[in-house]
C-alpha cells in the first residue's frame, strides 16, 4: 500500500491489477500513467475531476515483466510520482 495522504495505490506489489483511490486536489482534467523504469508508458487513464471528490481507478497490468514501475498522477497544477512494484 502506498499512501501519499490524498492518493493510494494497492496492492503493492501488484500482479493482476493496480487499484488507485484518490481525493482530487482540484477540478479539471487528470490522468494516471504507469511507466517502466526507462520511462516507457505502459498504461494510461484520463478523466475529469471535481475538487474534493474521491475517485477509484483500476489499471490492468501491462505486458511488461515484473519489476519496479512508476505511477504518475497529473492534473493541471501538479504531478505526483509513486514507485510501485509489479510481480
Amino acid at each position: 500500500l502506498t499512501d501519499e495522504k490524498w492518493i493510494r495505490a494497492y496492492p503493492v506489489p501488484y500482479a493482476n491489477q493496480l487499484n488507485v483511490i484518490l481525493k482530487a486536489p482540484q477540478s479539471g482534467p487528470a490522468s494516471l500513467q504507469v511507466l517502466d523504469i526507462t520511462g516507457r508508458i505502459l498504461n494510461t487513464v484520463s478523466w475529469q475531476t471535481r475538487q474534493g471528490e474521491y475517485y477509484f481507478q483500476t489499471l490492468q497490468p501491462s505486458p511488461a515483466g515484473p519489476g519496479l514501475q512508476v505511477l504518475v498522477y497529473r492534473d493541471t497544477q501538479q504531478q505526483k510520482i509513486i514507485k510501485i512494484l509489479k510481480r
